[in-house]
């Protein structure tokens, strides 16, 4: 029995790091395909969607055919994200740019203020990603779900940043995983969080 569970707790693991390969190389083409700056968005969201059928919930449904559906689906709402998310880095960049110009005292306020802003900002991408792969509401509406989705969840979302600097230390000692992974751990990190507000929530998938 222990031989057979730990069997199949490997064949798990290999056949998530096989989705990776096969999903990071489906998220670098359409991201090619959508002129770089306009594809990473739709085909991130179409990346979640994939890992929370196939991985998730274990449903075998076909990754290049789901995926190609969910990128065009989300292409365009997935864009206004990416717009309303530049938006406001490019609002954040120019107030830490300003506060050089304050005192010591008021900069160090203004400071923390801004990265807590950040921060609410990098959670809501995290959860928005997942969430506009399965519903059709608006950029606008999905952002505040997804922001208050990761505040629901802070065990989860905290967890997400965790990962994170786990990849981070993770590509710094093995950078030849990069090209074969990509963002796909910290998708997927998206994803499960994602998953589990949702069902703390008490919202169907």
């Amino acid at each position: 029995m222990l031989k057979s569970s730990t069997g199949r707790r490997l064949y798990f693991i290999a056949d998530m790091l096989l989705q990776f390969i096969v999903l990071n190389l489906l998220w670098l083409v359409f991201t090619v395909v959508g002129f770089i700056v306009f594809g990473i968005f739709p085909a991130s969201i179409a990346a979640c969607y994939i890992m929370r059928k196939r991985i998730v919930e274990q449903e075998d449904i076909p990754i290049f055919s789901s995926f190609w559906e969910v990128y065009k689906q989300s292409f365009v709402r997935g864009n206004v994200l990416f717009s309303m998310v530049i938006a406001l880095s490019l609002i954040l960049y120019i107030d830490f740019s300003a506060i050089t110009y304050f005192d010591s005292m008021m900069s160090t306020i203004v400071g923390v203020g801004l990265i807590i802003i950040v921060f609410f900002l990098l959670i809501m991408v995290f959860y928005s990603l997942p969430l506009l792969s399965i519903t059709s509401d608006r950029s606008f509406k999905v952002m505040k779900n997804g922001l208050l989705m990761g505040l629901a969840n802070p065990l989860a979302t905290m967890v997400v940043f965790i990962i994170i600097l786990a990849i981070r230390v993770v590509y710094g000692y093995l950078p030849t995983l990069l090209p074969l992974f990509g963002i796909m751990p910290l998708l997927l990190a998206c994803t499960v969080a994602f998953q589990k507000s949702f069902k703390k929530l008490g919202q169907p998938l």
